[in-house]
């Protein structure tokens, strides 16, 4: 048995009988340590306890995390759309009645419809994270449904490079480009290793004389690269004044791999995996 002060300043008091949870959060501890000791009592005396009953549904719960977690990252609105467009999927049901096996049939429908593993192997952690949120600041007092169930297994896809001479393909059709944001991006791309959205997203004063900062990246720290003077004059040279260096040339880019009969892996730009072997090349 045990109480303890939640970051919300209220008081839970939390215990097992016969494998069974139970928890309730109250103002003050003295409460708290009251319920735990009469609900105890209750049930050491096959009593029954009524507690009370959480209504909430699922895309309550979805709400709720928002208001006091999801806010808080980078990607917190697109996070809750998609809890949403997953909780629809499930039928949305009460938060309390909400099991593991449910969503274990759910997933294996997904499965046979196409959905990779990987993919749902997402949805169980952005929704088990919704009851562990809640749960930490004792916004939920039930159990975590899918704590138990575990993740699917997913197959490494196998490691893809560019060789030489296909770089060298690429960067002839893109310097044939109408774009003329595109050369420049691609090239920074395979001299960094950066990811696409990181490379289309960066400023003027991120560019020195031999280096370049990638800032409000993927895990939200920054990281500065050398390149050579070369890359950093053409960067400034082409890229643009104000705003971002570059517009958008994703279909001149995708334009110019299949002028130079480059095959690249599925939903792919230029990614560091894909580039790795070349990143400090000076080109």
């Amino acid at each position: 048995m045990s109480v303890t002060k939640l970051t919300n300043g209220n008081y839970q008091a939390r215990f097992r009988f016969e494998g069974q949870r139970f928890k309730r959060n109250f103002k003050t501890a003295k409460d708290a340590k009251y319920w735990e000791a009469e609900t105890l009592s209750d049930l050491q005396k096959g009593n029954k306890v009524n507690l009370r009953s959480d209504k909430r549904k699922l895309s309550e719960l979805v709400d709720q995390w928002f208001i006091v977690h999801g806010h808080s990252l980078k990607t917190g609105k697109t996070r809750q759309k998609e809890l949403h467009r997953i909780v629809t999927l499930l039928g949305n049901p009460l938060a309390k009645n909400f099991k593991a096996s449910d969503f274990a049939k759910w997933r294996a429908e997904q499965l046979d419809k196409g959905i990779t593993a990987n993919t749902l192997n997402h949805y169980k952690v952005y929704l088990q994270g919704v009851y562990t949120e809640l749960e930490r600041i004792g916004e939920w007092s039930g159990d975590n449904p899918l704590k138990p169930l575990k993740k699917l297994k997913v197959d490494e896809p196998d490691v893809t490079y560019l060789t030489k001479s296909q770089i060298h393909s690429l960067l002839s059709e893109c310097e044939r480009s109408n774009n003329p944001h595109l050369n420049p991006v691609v090239r920074l791309c395979l001299s960094t290793g950066s990811r696409w959205g990181e490379a289309m997203a960066l400023t003027r004063d991120r560019v020195k004389i031999d280096r370049v900062t990638y800032s409000g990246t993927k895990n939200g720290q920054n990281r500065t690269i050398p390149v050579s003077k070369e890359l950093t004059a053409m960067l400034v040279a082409e890229g643009n004044r104000r705003g971002t260096l570059f517009n958008n040339c994703e279909q001149a880019f995708d334009l110019a791999v299949e002028r130079a009969n480059v095959e690249l892996p599925k939903d792919t730009r230029i990614t560091p995996y894909v580039c790795e072997p070349f990143r400090y090349e000076r080109w």
